[in-house]
């Protein structure tokens, strides 16, 4: 009984040998993961992000609207002839 005691007492000291191990991991792990993050918002303070406005295309082509400025190649060569 004695022998059987000490070898669970043992196998408990195993245990919690395994368990300290994987949380000493566990840390260095969630170390590692926050430095990473941290490094990577630095170096996005240091790049120039410049945003550029987005034109939009009208869904709908209106003949009648304003279209002085589409001129086909074609007309601008009789255009520049005839001047």
């Amino acid at each position: 009984m004695y022998q059987s005691l000490n070898s669970r007492i043992d196998q408990a000291e195993e245990r919690i040998s395994e368990l300290e191990d994987k949380e000493l991991d566990r840390e260095i792990a969630v170390g590692s993961l926050f430095k990473s993050i941290t490094e990577f918002l630095k170096a996005r303070e240091n790049i120039n992000i410049q945003e550029q406005e987005g034109s939009r295309t009208p869904s709908r082509f209106n003949p009648k609207a304003n279209s002085s400025h589409l001129i086909s190649n074609s007309q601008r060569s009789r255009i520049k002839k005839g001047s």
